[in-house]
């Protein structure tokens, strides 16, 4: 029962025709305790191609998964505390504007200036306030819930979404965002895992910047189909990653940030959560100006 049904049927249907499997089961030990175990399985065939028999390569990874499930749930606290320190400024401005449009209706109301198409504007413009708060908190909100199924969405709005925790911010901090491109591209994969792994290269970014008072800080995001996948490029003009450093930014505990800030998690979390949750890749490179990296799911498009 820990192992979704579907799980079974691949890899049944793909014995049975003859072809190995390769995946990840939760089994059980003769004393009734569950571990977890990756396992490669092969048919046996005769001399006149009939399966007679099923060999299977098995390992352990119980205790490599509980690490990484400790790793990724330190990082993902690291990342909601920025994201909480981010969402507690981003209200300021919001509630402040909500409390002098209240004032200045209550002034005019008292002195009898208080006009009707005015008063709606305000309350246009408040309401408009309110539920940017609002969407501030169910974007944060579901980044707090793990995916624990795949999901089919729009690339672009998990984009949205993790932009819309963090574009003022980036903006208070003269940080622009361009976005190239706006395709609809459906992929089924874990929605909120990808925030974390967009979250995380647009704070890079923003750290180069910070660390070496780049003028003119740009961020760019290009969405575009790459044969059977979807590729976000997210690439800055921060100055590129060290030539020394660029092999290694995936290695757990690795930063470049030294005693100022950084897990050196970040990018090994990403990396985890694309390539081993999402059956993606995720490349970093330089370019002229800067780093790029581009984030390669699979799409769902028919």
């Amino acid at each position: 029962g820990m192992t979704p049904p579907e799980t079974y049927a691949q890899m049944w249907t793909a014995i049975t025709s003859g072809k190995r499997w390769e995946g990840e089961l939760t089994n059980k030990r003769k004393n009734g305790s569950l571990y977890l175990e990756k396992i490669l399985i092969s048919p046996i065939l005769d001399d006149s191609g009939n399966i007679v028999n099923y060999v299977a390569i098995k390992e352990d990874i119980t205790e490599r998964k509980m690490k990484e499930g400790l790793l990724l749930l330190y990082e993902r606290q690291a990342r909601m505390g920025e994201m909480l320190s981010v969402i507690a400024h981003q209200w300021r401005q919001p509630l402040s504007a909500i409390s002098a449009s209240i004032n200045r209706l209550e002034l005019e109301s008292i002195i009898g200036t208080l006009e009707i198409g005015a008063l709606f504007e305000t309350f246009k413009k408040i309401k408009y306030q309110i539920q940017h708060l609002s969407q501030t908190i169910d974007d944060f909100r579901s980044f707090l819930k793990p995916d624990k199924t795949k999901s089919r969405f729009d690339i672009g709005n998990i984009i949205q979404k993790g932009l819309r925790i963090m574009a003022d911010h980036y903006e208070g901090k003269g940080i622009r965002i361009e976005q190239k491109s706006t395709q609809d591209i459906q992929v089924e994969s874990y929605a909120d895992e990808l925030v974390q792994v967009f979250l995380c290269v647009l704070e890079n970014s923003k750290d180069a910047f910070e660390s070496r008072k780049t003028d003119s800080p740009v961020i760019s995001i290009d969405i575009y189909r790459e044969n059977s996948y979807a590729a976000i490029e997210i690439a800055d003009n921060a100055g590129g990653i060290a030539p020394d450093a660029i092999d290694n930014i995936f290695l757990p505990y690795f930063t470049t940030k030294k005693e100022l800030k950084g897990t050196g998690l970040g990018l090994y979390m990403a990396k985890m959560i694309v390539e081993e949750h999402c059956d993606g890749k995720i490349i970093a490179s330089n370019k002229t100006h800067g780093a790029s990296f581009i984030i390669k799911i699979p799409n769902s498009d028919d």
